[in-house]
Parts: C-alpha cells; structure tokens; sequence
C-alpha cells in the first residue's frame, strides 16, 4: 500500500479512537499512545500477521497528523465536520414530513456545509503537504529508537553468557502460519517448565528455528536432555551456549516485557 493510500485511510478514520485517546488528549498522551502500541504492533514483533504492516504504518501516519499543531487543527476541523454532518442526516431522517421550505432551507444548510467540509479538507491536505516538505524526522527518530532497542537485544544474546539452546524444527516451504505448529506460544508453554526463560526470539526470516535462553544451568540442562516437542515433529537441540557451572554470580538480563518497560519508561522522560 502506497503511502498516499495510507494517508487517505486514516484521515477517513477517527485516529482518536483508533489511538484510544480522547479528542482533548495532550501531546504527551498522544506520544506516550503511539510508543505503547508501536510495540505491540511493530511487523517485526508480529511476524504471522499479514496486516501488521499497514497497521503500523497507518498507526505512524496518526501519530504524524496528531503531533503537528497545525494538522491536528485541520484535521479536528473535518472530523467535527463529519460529526456534525451525520447527526444532521439522522435529523432529516427523522423530519421528512416537515413543510417544503423547511426541507429546501436545510438541503442549502448541507450544501453549505460540504462546501465548508471541502475547504477544511484542503486545509487539512495542505497541512499534510506541508509536513512532507518540511521533512520532519520526528517518526524516523522515533522508529530509529525502536531498532536499535531491538538491535541491543540481539546483541546481548550473543553477550551475556548464560546458557542458550538452538531449537530446530521441519517446516513446508509453504508453510505461512503457524511454524510447523511451534508459534511464540507454544514454544513458551513448552519450555517454561523448566524454569525461567528470560527469552525465545524465532527470528523472522528463517523459519523452523528458535533460540532459547535460560537464566540458570538446571533448568537449560533439564530442558536440553528431556525435551523432544511435539510428536508430530520433534525439535532437534544444540547448544549455542552450554552452561558454566563455574560461574554462578550472575544477573539474569531482562526478558522481553521488561525491556518493553524500559523502552516506555525511557521515551517518556
């Protein structure tokens, strides 16, 4: 989808509620919004739903109008339009009965009204042309923050030395939607009854495979030499980081919810 298509979307959408906030939210709320539900719907974080990408693009493009004064103005300005323009079609609903000239007085209202509807809606295309002239950086900075959190992660898997175990599955070439039947979930549930997990990451373009930490060598030992998966195809193991049993003194790292936590709290400072 092109982003011309993106923006027409949400300008016909009402971005407030598509945010859940309200329409009097302060740029803090807004801001504070589109982080929370930028990381929960981020593609890379949604590997399995096709309409991840145009949610979070049309969730950018919503953060983009609301943040800029002048947009926002514009915009405010079609959506009260719009509000006002449906409960005047309930009334004439409602009124069909009434004399002529009181028909014919509100078919001028509505016309001058779309003609109002017409210019705000130039107004509002304006301000968005504006905003691409100008180049605003505001979501690319936003959605640079959002990488290089995630690019960290990665990192710090090879880093931190605590036992990690490689997972391998079959899976159909042509398999898009659950994995050969190992999703987040089930991976979770399998594992987990180890003892505590501080991560799986199944990376996004290689598909039939998963990495697996453990915060202490029993649980990783006990999961590595008891569990074979699901019996309909089994999970073939490998250490990428054996246990250290001279090494004790050690922080688990965060899990995925807490550097969700971390980001949030970090971008609202």
């Amino acid at each position: 989808m092109s982003s011309a298509e993106i923006e027409e979307d949400v300008t016909k959408m009402n971005i407030y509620e598509f945010l859940s906030i309200e329409e009097t939210a302060t740029n803090a709320e807004i801001k504070s919004a589109y982080r929370k539900q930028a990381l929960k719907c981020h593609p890379d974080k949604n590997p399995d739903n096709p309409k991840a990408a145009k949610l979070f693009l049309q969730l950018t493009k919503a953060f983009e109008i609301l943040s800029d004064e002048e947009a926002r103005k514009a915009y405010d300005s079609v959506l009260q339009g719009r509000k006002l323009a449906a409960l005047r079609h309930q009334e004439l609903d409602s009124k069909r009965r009434k004399l002529k000239d009181d028909l014919e007085r509100r078919e001028q209202e509505a016309i001058n009204i779309k003609v109002d509807e017409v210019k705000q809606q130039k107004q509002l295309e304006k301000e968005l042309e504006r905003l691409k002239k100008e180049g605003k950086k505001l979501i690319e900075e936003e959605q640079e923050r959002l990488r290089q959190k995630a690019q960290e992660i990665y990192e710090k898997c090879s880093e931190v030395k605590y036992p990690k175990i490689r997972a391998k599955w079959n899976i159909d070439k042509n398999d898009d939607n659950d994995n050969g039947g190992y999703t987040q979930n089930i991976l979770e549930q399998i594992f987990e009854k180890y003892g505590n997990v501080t991560y799986i990451i199944i990376p996004s373009k290689r598909k039939g495979s998963a990495l697996i930490e453990f915060n202490n060598d029993f649980s990783a030992i006990n999961a590595f030499e008891t569990e074979k998966g699901l019996s309909n195809n089994p999970l073939s193991l490998k250490w990428i980081e054996k246990p250290n049993l001279s090494s004790r003194n050690k922080v688990a790292p965060k899990d995925f919810d807490a550097y969700e936590a971390e980001v949030l709290g970090m971008f609202s400072k």
